[in-house]
């Protein structure tokens, strides 16, 4: 059985201004997936007949939820498989391709050919996002290392796409979206639930990190169903997604960068795990 075998989508393709955009970037998704050997499972919301695809599996149709609503339903059917990790993903992002973005093209196969006890540390991790940090010179500078280890450091701002490991299988435990904290605020999205989801990994004695060696590619940043990277309102809500991670962990942030040390303190886990590849890709 692989590590990992299937992509948890939540796919909400919006108002009909940009939904014909939207399904294309969902499209060329599903493509990538099953060229990764990888069962897309999408939680179709608030489907017309035209929009599913043949050959996906598909859960239960729901009307317009919240993301982290949506995602706890994913959570939810992922807890009670016997799966060991799975991917989870916006329904318009992939990792890059090619030599330029080190993993990204095969870490599906890298990953599958380590054993359970290599991956006893890694409870969650995501891939590095090109927005929020440059990577080649991190890459070129270090290819001797990143040629033979994964990579995976200590941070804590998940987007987009996740790697978890099947906790209710291997700890006994689940966690979810805070769906009270994170909701509608003035008629706008609340950010950070993601950070939120990753702080009660560490909270709860688990990991979480970023993989280095994996770089995100989304398609449709500027057309969200939600926030677009260019509305003024992803600044409101940014603000107020941070603000309330300040009240409930008691954290501090300093010109809207957040001090996580208080969480990474109680978590006790490792700043840097590198593990060794198992198998060379042609």
């Amino acid at each position: 059985m692989a590590n990992i075998d299937s992509c948890y989508i939540i796919s909400f393709l919006g108002d009909d201004a940009i939904r014909e955009k939207r399904k294309i970037y969902h499209l060329k998704q599903l493509v990538w997936l099953k060229q990764q050997g990888l069962q897309p499972i999408v939680l179709p919301i608030d489907y017309r007949k035209d929009d599913y695809v043949d050959n996906i599996q598909y859960l239960p149709n729901v009307s317009k939820l919240l993301p982290g609503m949506a995602r706890n339903i994913c959570l939810d059917h992922f807890y009670q498989s016997h799966q060991d990790f799975a991917m989870f993903a916006d329904n318009d992002c992939v990792l890059y391709d090619g030599e330029k973005y080190c993993d990204s093209s095969h870490f599906i196969k890298i990953f599958n050919q380590l054993t359970l006890a290599d991956l006893s540390e890694i409870d969650f991790f995501y891939p590095l996002n090109p927005g929020r940090m440059p990577f080649t010179k991190m890459h070129t500078e270090q290819k001797d290392i990143f040629d033979r280890y994964i990579r995976f450091a200590r941070h804590l701002e998940p987007k987009s796409m996740y790697f978890i490991k099947n906790i209710n299988k291997h700890y006994n435990k689940r966690i979810y979206f805070d769906t009270e904290n994170f909701v509608l605020y003035n008629g706008h999205l609340i950010a950070h639930e993601d950070t939120d989801f990753a702080i009660q990994f560490l909270l709860n004695g688990m990991s979480v990190y970023q993989c280095n060696n994996i770089i995100l590619k989304e398609f449709g940043s500027t057309t969200s169903t939600w926030l677009n990277q260019k509305d003024v309102n992803r600044k409101i809500s940014a603000d107020k997604g941070r603000e309330i991670l300040c009240k409930k962990y008691n954290l501090l942030r300093k010109n809207n960068r957040m001090n996580y040390k208080p969480i990474y303190k109680l978590s006790q886990k490792s700043t840097k795990i590198d593990i060794l590849k198992r198998l060379d890709i042609d």
